[in-house]
């Protein structure tokens, strides 16, 4: 009984100092898994709210255009026809330096439908460029982390069950060595 309780703190201590232990999860894995959860819940949410924000952007396109529309119905055969109405660029003389046209030195004379076309046709390249740049990046990168972070801990786990299993192996190899050696070698007690 004395001989068995020797060999077994023999056997731990060996354990011990060789680092035969049979937990091989660590902490940072387990750390990092969790790390790797969170920026994955926190991804989604990221999509959830640019995809929101990408709606929003069309619904205040919508809404504008249609506020145009209707403010030219409101101004037909009305003198508001004039500055609501859609025409062609009037060229003038050039005036005042406020009123003149950049690029062309002539005066600028747009209407207001003219210029809701003009932020419309704006609006469209910017939500088409917020769609592509940054809502499909983000899932390209969604993707891409899932893909990997995925494979590597499930190739990680697996290379760590093996691990563990030859360390049981080896460490049970050991303690039979030790046995059979305490057992040969004759304590005076």
């Amino acid at each position: 009984m004395m001989q068995q309780m020797k060999s077994q703190r023999v056997i731990d201590k060996i354990a011990e100092k060789t680092g035969l232990c049979d937990v091989t999860r660590t902490d940072d894995l387990k750390k990092a898994t969790e790390d790797y959860y969170f920026l994955r819940e926190n991804i989604n949410k990221l999509l959830l709210c640019l995809k929101e924000h990408q709606k929003s952007m069309n619904l205040v396109r919508n809404t504008r255009l249609k506020v145009a529309l209707q403010m030219q119905v409101l101004a037909e055969g009305t003198p508001l026809s004039e500055c609501v109405i859609s025409r062609k660029m009037e060229q003038s003389v050039p005036q005042k330096e406020g009123n003149v046209h950049k690029n062309t030195g002539h005066k600028s004379n747009k209407s207001y439908v003219e210029i809701v076309d003009t932020l419309d046709q704006r609006s469209m390249v910017l939500i088409d460029k917020f769609r592509l740049y940054v809502v499909e990046y983000t899932l390209e990168w969604k993707k891409i982390l899932k893909n990997r972070v995925t494979q590597s801990l499930a190739s990680f786990e697996k290379n760590r069950l093996e691990y563990d299993h030859y360390q049981r192996k080896v460490s049970v190899s050991i303690g039979f060595l030790i046995q059979n050696l305490f057992s040969e070698i004759k304590f005076d007690m």
